[in-house]
């Protein structure tokens, strides 16, 4: 988890972009990280947070989702890691329907492309599972607890948190009748606001830059806080 998270943090920092970027308030940002997430953060997982939200929270969701220790026994999962792959379907069009709430319509195709880039760079990495649910679930709650926690989560425990949300939404009969576009947008979704949340730790903590710093906070709270979860 760490060096995915790091490589995209990594990734989007050398992203072209304007320096600063300016709101109708005229509230600077020092990138395009920190200017959509602040644009956008009020309605980040509209397109699908609840329907995630139900998937997650079946089936006693919240007691399953608890990090396991990397230190404990490898427990025996119930279904294999194929059962959250998806087929990709519809449109794809999270990154547009993000960008509808960002006032001046000259800053959105900036930010459309830096949400297809944040999905490009998270599928790209080797240990990705690509187009897999439970692994872009993975990325957006393993990089908020690593925010809300500060602490680092380790690949055995990226990998049990992954599974785990595997088993979970295999047994949810609301995924199983799920269409390959609602799954599709859930992925989305999930890569793109983890991948955000990711840059925006990291470049504030390389930065000094308490603003983004605090983004990432906000954002990452407001996610473990959607799927009913804290991070400890």
């Amino acid at each position: 988890m760490r060096s995915l998270l790091l490589a995209l943090a990594l990734a989007l920092v050398m992203t072209p972009a304007r320096a600063q970027y300016l709101n109708p308030g005229s509230r600077s940002y020092p990138n395009m990280a920190a200017f959509a997430a602040d644009q956008t953060l009020a309605q980040m997982m509209f397109t699908s947070r609840h329907q995630i939200q139900r998937l997650v929270m079946d089936a006693h969701a919240k007691k399953q989702l608890a990090v396991p220790a990397a230190r404990t026994p490898t427990p025996a999962y119930k279904f294999p890691i194929t059962a959250t792959d998806i087929r990709p379907g519809g449109a794809r069009t999270v990154p547009e329907q993000l960008a509808a709430s960002i006032p001046d319509p000259k800053d959105r195709p900036p930010f459309i492309q830096m949400c297809r880039d944040i999905r490009k760079g998270i599928e790209a990495e080797p240990t990705v599972r690509k187009h897999n649910l439970a692994m872009a679930l993975t990325v957006l709650l393993g990089s908020s607890i690593q925010v809300v926690a500060n602490r680092e989560l380790s690949d055995a425990e990226s990998d049990a948190l992954m599974r785990t949300l595997n088993d979970t939404l295999g047994a949810a009969e609301g995924y199983r009748s799920m269409s390959a576009e609602r799954r599709t947008t859930a992925y989305d979704t999930c890569l793109i606001t983890g991948g955000l949340i990711a840059a925006l730790a990291h470049n504030g903590k390389e930065s000094g830059d308490a603003t983004q710093s605090a983004l990432a906070r906000q954002l990452a709270t407001q996610t473990l806080q959607t799927f009913g979860l804290s991070a400890k």
